[in-house]
Parts: structure tokens; C-alpha cells; sequence
């Protein structure tokens, strides 16, 4: 996997406490598969989910004032983030640390075992996960839909706002400009996804029954690989039935369970094995059953499970494939996508800091607004004053005439701090001298995040 440097994307410690400040910043809090155990990982990634879902609630069950303003939350099979808006990231880090651990064996806040980054750093972290180059193997796709999925089940619980839909917008939409300008997605570049480009390969479109094994990480991904797929059914056997189900419900399947499984074997066309076992669970005498029923059944599968758990005796009837020649496979393709790499971080460079400009400029706003009723009320002032005694037509027109003149006095004042970087100097410059020039109060100065914040 491609890391950010340990300056951007930390793990283990806190946040540096930012300066006291009304601006709203940016915090990404995360669990990731590859610095964790499963046993750990999972019941981590798991209470960070709950976190958001109960709306930060403390473990008594009573409401915490809000220490974020939007979320959206990220799962991968290999990852669980949390993209927040929060006017104190270290104090909101620490806060939900201490949530978390209350959803955990023992009650201790989890500081670290998460991972985080703040403003253009998480930023760079969402671009560079939904371009593939947070990803185990460079460049896949599937996580770009995953990106979008989080956008819009934020937007279905209501916890997203301006900020957070602005950025994940951009997430995606570099995450397609890398895709199309380079070459670093070619192919498929998963094993779940080789895995089953391999395998639709050897079966007839859109008369074939996929059998998966397993509904872990593996198995989940697998099975919502072949719902997009050209596949008639989608059975899913898990040693848990009611895992399967899920699985099944979310990909439009059928759950088995796992000792029940021999039975169907003569309707599968391909299997996909990703499961845990000592030994093989699919041998000959399984494959010689399947074969008595229907002559052209299992007509292949793929192995992907470490140890293997499928022994088929031949291989001049049914193709097997394991997971070391997919991984052989993968890998021989992926030397090919590095070059790509560069000119998909010059796109993600590109994204960071087109919208770390429009997040710092949404400060200016409320300065812009005010600036701008101040000089059209005072022109009104004295079109008001211009207009003593004279006819209602005529102090309408000197209205008239002071709203055009205000409007053409502002527009160039505007269009300046709208286009500048308030956290330069040469933004709170052009600020200070607008408020010595238009007579605004200081309490008027806009709030904004700093470059190296």
C-alpha cells in the first residue's frame, strides 16, 4: 500500500492542538485493516460506525453537545474512516476516542489504534483513496464506489453538509480524472475482481450460478463483484446463516448454509472459495457428486482462501485457479501501472489545493455580506437624505441610482477577496485594508483556516 508521510497521516498520539478558532476544520479519524489483527480491527471499525450513528451519545445514554457539524463515513473491506467538520479537531479526536472505547471490551479509548489527519492532509488522504493509490493493489476501482456510496448514505441519515458534500464530490470526481488520464486502473486490479473476470470467462453469460464461500471481507467483496456481473443466481454458503443472509440481501443472492451446500453443488457453474478451514472442503468426492447430476457442472472456480480449500481431481473438466497465480497475475500488471503514479499525484496535488482554496474562502463570505449591506445601506442613506421633498417618483429613482452605483463600487472589491487566499498575506492584507476603507468593525474580520493548520 502507498502511505501518506507520518507528518500527514498519523497513527498512534493525538492531534496537535490547533489555536482557539471559530473556523470550522477538517478531521479524517480512521481504522485500518493492515495496522491491526481482525480481532481487533473489526470491533474497532465497528464501534467507530456507532459513533456517528447515535449522533456522538455518551455510554450513560444522554446527548453530547456536538463536537462535529457534518460526517460521512468511508468503509472498505480494508478500512473505516470518518470525514468530519469540527471547530477543534484535537478535542473532537479525544472525544470520540473516548465513545469508542466505550463500545469496546474494557472501556479504554483506542488513541492508538486510529489513525488521523487534519485539513489538507485528510483532504489528500480522501483524493488519493478514491484515485486507488491508498489501495492494497494500485489503482482499483471498486473503492471509487464505495466513495460515492458514503456521499449519498450521509445524505440519507442528514449528518452532511456544504463542506463535507464538496469534498467528496471532488474525492470522486479525481478519482475518475485519474482513471481517464492515466493508465493506472487498467485491467482489473483486485483479486476479487480478477478473480471473477477470470472465471466469466469460462461460464455462459447470464446463465450461470456463482457459488461463494465465505461472507467475510473477502467473500463480501466477491459476491457484490458478480451482482454487477453477467450471472443468472448468486448463492452465498457461510458456516453462519445469518451472515449469509445479509450478504445475500445486499447482493441480490441466495443463503446456504455451509453443511447444506453439498446438496446444490450440481447447479454451480463457478465456485469462489474464500474461507478459513483446516483442510479442503471441496474434494473429489463432492465434485464427482456434482458431476453425477448435471455432466457440465462446475465448470470452474477460484481459490481464495489461504490454505486452499478446494481439491479438484480434474483439471481437464473444471479449471482451478488459486490465489498464488492471481496474485502472480496482479502483480505482473501492477509494475506496469507505477509509472502512472506521478502524474496521478500531480491530479490529486491539483484537487488538494484547488479545494483547500474554496474551504479557507469560505471565511470570506460573511466578510463579503457585510461589506456589501454596509455600502449599500449607507448609499440608500443618502439617497434618502438627497431626496427630502422631492415626489415619490422622483426618490425612487435617486434609490435607483445609489443601488447602481453601490453595485458598481463593490463589484471590483468582491470579486478580489472572493478569488483570494484569506490565509495568505496577501489576503489578510486586502482584508484589512477593505475594512479601513469601508469603516468595518474588526468583529467583521472572517475566521479562517490557516495554510499550515
Amino acid at each position: 500500500m502507498v502511505h501518506l508521510p507520518m507528518s500527514e497521516l498519523r497513527l498512534s498520539g493525538r492531534p496537535t492542538p490547533a489555536r482557539p478558532s471559530s473556523a470550522p476544520r477538517l478531521l479524517m479519524v480512521g481504522a485500518h485493516h493492515q495496522d491491526l489483527a481482525d480481532a481487533v480491527h473489526e470491533p474497532l471499525a465497528d464501534a467507530l460506525r456507532r459513533v456517528v450513528d447515535g449522533r456522538l451519545r455518551d455510554p450513560s445514554g444522554g446527548r453530547v453537545p456536538p463536537e462535529f457539524t457534518e460526517a460521512v463515513v468511508l468503509r472498505t473491506c480494508a478500512r473505516t474512516e470518518l470525514y468530519l467538520v469540527t471547530a477543534d479537531p484535537a478535542e473532537t479526536f479525544r472525544r470520540i476516542c473516548a465513545l469508542v472505547g466505550a463500545h469496546l471490551p474494557g472501556g479504554e479509548a483506542p488513541e492508538s489504534q486510529l489513525r488521523f489527519a487534519t485539513a489538507a492532509a485528510a483532504t489528500r488522504h480522501l483524493f488519493r483513496t478514491a484515485s486507488g493509490l491508498e489501495s492494497a493493489v494500485l489503482g482499483e476501482a471498486e473503492v471509487l464506489g464505495q466513495v460515492r456510496a458514503a456521499l449519498a448514505d450521509a445524505h440519507e441519515a442528514g449528518g452532511i453538509g456544504p463542506v463535507l458534500t464538496r469534498l467528496v464530490q471532488d474525492a470522486v470526481a479525481v478519482g475518475r480524472r485519474v482513471r481517464s488520464e492515466t493508465r493506472i486502473g487498467e485491467g482489473s486490479v483486485s483479486l476479487t475482481g480478477s478473480a471473477v473476470d477470470w472465471a466469466e470467462g469460462r461460464v455462459a453469460a447470464g446463465a450461470s450460478t456463482a457459488l461463494v464461500l465465505g461472507a467475510g471481507r473477502t467473500g463480501r467483496s466477491v459476491a457484490h463483484r458478480l451482482a454487477g456481473g453477467r450471472w443468472k443466481r448468486i448463492l452465498i454458503a457461510n458456516r453462519t446463516l445469518a451472515r449469509a443472509r445479509e450478504l445475500a440481501a445486499e447482493c441480490g443472492g441466495e443463503a446456504v448454509v455451509l453443511g447444506c451446500m453439498r446438496e446444490r453443488l450440481f447447479e454451480v457453474d463457478a465456485v469462489f472459495a474464500a474461507i478459513d478451514s483446516d483442510g479442503p472442503v471441496l474434494g473429489p468426492i463432492e465434485f464427482e457428486m456434482a458431476r453425477a447430476a448435471r455432466a457440465d457442472a462446475l465448470r470452474c472456480a477460484v481459490d481464495l482462501s489461504h490454505p486452499a480449500v478446494i481439491d479438484w481431481p480434474d483439471l481437464d473438466r473444471a479449471s482451478l485457479l488459486g490465489i498464488t497465480a492471481l496474485q502472480r497475475h496482479i502483480c505482473e500488471s501492477q509494475v506496469s501501472r507505477t509509472r502512472w503514479i506521478p502524474d496521478a499525484e500531480r491530479i490529486v496535488d491539483e484537487a488538494v489545493a484547488a479545494f483547500s482554496l474554496w474551504f479557507r474562502g469560505r471565511g470570506v463570505v460573511p466578510f463579503v455580506v457585510r461589506m456589501r449591506e454596509e455600502v449599500m445601506q449607507r448609499a440608500l442613506d443618502e439617497a434618502e437624505r438627497a431626496g427630502r421633498g422631492c415626489v415619490p417618483e422622483e426618490r425612487e429613482r435617486l434609490r435607483r441610482l445609489a443601488r447602481s452605483v453601490a453595485r458598481s463600487m463593490l463589484h471590483a472589491p468582491t470579486a478580489a477577496l472572493r478569488s483570494v487566499d484569506p490565509g495568505s498575506a496577501d489576503g489578510v492584507q486586502l482584508m484589512e485594508t477593505t475594512r479601513a476603507l469601508f469603516g468595518l468593525a474588526d468583529t467583521d474580520a472572517p475566521a479562517v483556516e490557516s495554510r499550515t493548520s
